[in-house]
């Protein structure tokens, strides 16, 4: 879906207002929806597995769980640094003729304590003059389990809806609990234990309602 910049700022004005959060957190999310759009009909689609915390928003709800960049596991690719770059260029430059552009600019190592690595690409996204930069995390690991799931990602500017591949919530608990226990008192990402707090208080309002 095409819109302009006057459009857009009409819309993150009305979410803001809406959701109770900043207009800037409406727009990172207008371009990271954009990128998956882009990752939909790319012949990556099914290598590239949405985790992280843009993940655990559209899960959660934007109101309650935000993010400033893209985290991806990835599935049967090389995980040397010039071939991810040069896969996360070949979608950004997928016209979908919806007036927004994307440009690489960077590339660095990720994760360094970590037996798997990873690397973060900087991407920036334009429409008009409306210019936003952002970080595309990736990285591989043990298995997902019980698998990455099929995931209809829901859009929330456009409200378009996303055929994606996306992390199980199983393994997204389990990383969080072994990142926590692992590195206990010298843990500095209060996030995981928020995350871990919102998705035991949400499912059991899930199980309030079934029952």
């Amino acid at each position: 879906m095409q819109i302009n910049k006057d459009s857009l700022k009409t819309r993150a004005n009305n979410l803001s207002n809406k959701l109770g959060i900043s207009q800037n957190i409406v727009y990172d999310r207008f371009f990271f929806d954009a990128f998956l759009a882009r990752l939909s009909i790319s012949p990556y689609k099914n290598k590239f597995v949405l985790k992280g915390g843009l993940y655990l928003s559209s899960v959660l709800g934007i109101d309650t769980r935000s993010t400033m960049d893209i985290d991806f596991y990835i599935k049967r690719l090389s995980m040397e640094k010039e071939n991810i770059v040069r896969l996360i260029t070949d979608i950004a430059i997928i016209d979908l003729n919806d007036g927004v552009t994307f440009k690489v600019v960077g590339s660095s190592d990720i994760r360094l304590d970590d037996q798997y690595g990873g690397f973060q690409v900087k991407v920036v996204g334009k429409l008009d003059n409306v210019k936003y930069e952002f970080g595309i995390d990736v990285a591989t690991g043990d298995p997902i389990i019980p698998s990455e799931r099929n995931y209809d990602y829901k859009c929330l500017v456009t409200g378009e809806t996303l055929p994606i591949k996306a992390y199980s919530l199983e393994s997204v608990i389990a990383e969080k609990l072994e990142t926590i226990l692992a590195r206990q008192i010298a843990n500095s990402r209060s996030k995981d234990f928020y995350d871990l707090y919102i998705l035991r208080k949400r499912s059991l309002l899930m199980l309030i309602k079934i029952s």
